[in-house]
């Protein structure tokens, strides 16, 4: 029989992980992406795409407080 190690996280770790599953939840059942899954899919970096939602060359929508804002994308976004 094999045991597996406990993994303890502290409540800050868990919010965190809580609000990242659920955006994601959200994000694909809403047809939104995050900013890693739609340079993913756009063949760019990260910060390639930011840098192009700031020129305003593709639509984003900011998603969550002002302290830890998101930038989300519609699955259709296209680059400009």
């Amino acid at each position: 029989m094999k045991i597996m190690n406990e993994v303890v996280l502290s409540k800050k770790q868990l919010d965190y992980i809580s609000k990242q599953v659920a955006l994601y939840i959200t994000g694909t059942m809403s047809g939104m992406m995050t900013t890693e899954q739609k340079a993913k899919q756009l063949g760019i970096k990260p910060d390639t795409l930011r840098k192009k939602a700031r020129e305003g060359k593709i639509d984003a929508v900011k998603s969550g407080n002002t302290g830890q804002s998101r930038l989300m994308f519609s699955i259709e976004a296209k680059i400009m």
